[in-house]
């Protein structure tokens, strides 16, 4: 089994991984200055958003011709470490457990929402002009 596994796929895997999670690390730097977490919030829209338009590209025929590990460095690596649902999950945790029952219920409201609407936004966009372009 091991012998099948393509180590360029992992390699791909990691080291958008990597780019990602810095990326989001100085996401969180530059917009986290209270209590709420803004950099999340952000980092969730923004990476569904582009998750949106890379799975809308993908369909698209100028996006057929990528690579396997194109995609998994893409979709997988960098987005995978940039989006921060665990993160999210812990800042939720913490803000109920503070007592800041309506400032949780908005920041997940808000990150659930704003990511389906990304991701929905970014699908059509790259939808629209994939058949218009």
């Amino acid at each position: 089994m091991l012998s099948s596994i393509n180590s360029l796929a992992w390699i791909a895997v990691a080291f958008g991984g990597a780019i990602g999670a810095m990326s989001r690390y100085g996401v969180t730097l530059l917009l986290n200055k209270d209590s709420f977490p803004y950099g999340t919030v952000v980092a969730n829209i923004a990476g569904s958003l582009l998750m949106g338009i890379l799975a809308a590209w993908i369909l698209l025929p100028s996006g057929q011709g990528l690579s396997d590990n194109t995609k998994l460095f893409l979709g997988t690596g960098l987005l995978g470490g940039f989006t921060t649902f665990s993160t999210f999950s812990l800042d939720s945790m913490k803000l109920f457990m503070n007592g800041e029952i309506v400032t949780a219920s908005i920041y997940i409201l808000l990150s659930v929402i704003g990511a389906l609407v990304g991701i929905a936004l970014g699908y059509a966009v790259i939808n629209h002009f994939g058949q218009t372009g």
